[in-house]
């Protein structure tokens, strides 16, 4: 009678193996799914006309100044230029990228670094796609898939290389995002574009014109003016607008999530660690609150172990490192790092690099993105100011490709508002 007793349990429990098995493999084959997606998506096509040469041969207005050389002003100011816009282009610091930077070859690896943007999030065929003039892409990526992951909870270190299944993207081979900008992008407005000219003001007062002033006392003028600064430089009242901004565009603003981070870059003479290790628990990492370390040159043409750290989020401790100078950074990165690794870290040490975008004085943040009032954040100011940027993108925000296309977006929004009717 014991031993019948018994049956009814050891059928339920090999039910509930079977079914957590069948669960697993249907999470698994989703993952496979989302993974393939991922990879071959490409982003939404944006709503009105193509962007042709003629698009703006009723443009009614004179010149178009750009605040911001980042990705989505570079593109703002490239679009204007295949149309035949005059244009100014305003970049406070003294190159052009914003977050999209790069270590070249040779100056801390065999291979450029990327220190800000560094994945592809959708097709890489968007490379070709932005482009309006009639140059050929030729740029090599690789699918980004690291095959052995760990977490660490709990200071236990966890192997979980089933994540593989699930993550999936892509990366450039021996080139950089910047390089891609440099290449293809930069050439066609290079001559227009004033460095180091940090904007204090955008008066509109003139029904005639709008003037831009810069720290340096210098004024240019323009019927339009097309705002691609990060979204803390407004958020932080940097720039002063004459009239000041309508409430709920100030609303709006302060709604958009603007994250702090920093990247790191460590050599070592050993290699020790997993393709991508994850400090806290997977929970933490799909939130973006914990440190996540990677191996910067996984699929690269490469021969040197260099262990990159991406750390971005809204928890106390992205906000405290990011407070620290590059020396402090760099030693609560090694301290992790032994405590993962025990102790190899600071034995394999070579040399390293720090890039704090929270600390860039015209960035302040690493990437921003919205949930709420897009279509306010997005209305220009007396069709005269227009904003662009990663967050103003419906579909792939916090992206360089979502930046790039809100550049254009804009740029046709603001020639058929002038000049054309839908």
């Amino acid at each position: 009678e014991a031993k019948q007793s018994k049956c009814p349990n050891v059928s339920r429990r090999w039910k509930i193996a079977v079914i957590t098995v069948l669960v697993v493999l249907c999470i698994a084959v989703i993952g496979v799914i989302i993974a393939a997606a991922i990879v071959t998506r490409t982003p939404n096509a944006t709503l009105g006309p193509p962007i042709t040469s003629s698009l703006a041969d009723n443009f009614r207005g004179d010149k178009v100044v750009v605040i911001g050389g980042g990705a989505a002003g570079l593109f703002a100011a490239y679009t204007l230029a295949y149309l035949g816009v005059d244009f100014q282009l305003l970049e406070a610091s003294d190159g052009f990228g914003g977050r999209v930077q790069e270590l070249p070859a040779g100056a801390f690896a065999d291979v450029p670094i990327d220190l800000g943007a560094e994945w592809i999030h959708v097709n890489p065929k968007v490379l070709q796609d932005l482009l309006l003039f009639d140059d050929e892409v030729d740029v090599r990526t690789i699918v980004y898939q690291p095959q052995t992951i760990a977490t660490h909870p709990r200071n236990k270190r966890r192997s979980m290389n089933w994540f593989r299944f699930f993550y999936r993207e892509h990366k450039f081979y021996n080139t950089t995002w910047w390089s891609y900008l440099d290449e293809y992008v930069y050439p066609y407005v290079a001559d227009r574009v004033e460095l180091n000219a940090v904007v204090t003001s955008i008066d509109f007062r003139d029904a005639n014109q709008v003037t831009v002033q810069t720290s340096d006392g210098q004024q240019f003028t323009g019927s339009h003016v097309i705002v691609a600064t990060p979204v803390s430089v407004l958020q932080d009242g940097d720039i002063e607008f004459s009239p000041g901004l309508p409430d709920p565009k100030l609303r709006a603003l302060g709604d958009v999530y603007m994250t702090a981070g920093l990247k790191a870059w460590v050599e070592f003479d050993e290699r020790f660690y997993p393709d991508v290790q994850m400090a806290g628990d997977l929970a933490s990492f799909l939130s973006d609150d914990s440190p996540v370390y990677f191996d910067a040159v996984f699929r690269k043409p490469s021969n040197k172990n260099i262990l990159a750290l991406f750390q971005v989020g809204g928890q106390s401790g992205t906000y405290d490192r990011v407070k620290l100078t590059d020396e402090a950074i760099l030693q609560s990165v090694m301290q992790e790092l032994d405590e993962i690794f025990d102790g190899k870290a600071t034995e394999h040490y070579v040399m390293s690099y720090v890039q704090n975008w929270s600390s860039q004085p015209h960035i302040k943040g690493a990437y921003s993105y919205n949930d709420y009032d897009m279509a306010q954040l997005i209305q220009p100011i007396d069709s005269r100011i227009y904003f662009c940027g990663e967050y103003l993108n419906y579909d792939d925000q916090a992206t360089v490709h979502g930046a790039a296309i809100s550049g254009q977006d804009t740029v046709r929004r603001l020639v058929l508002d002038s000049s054309l009717e839908l």
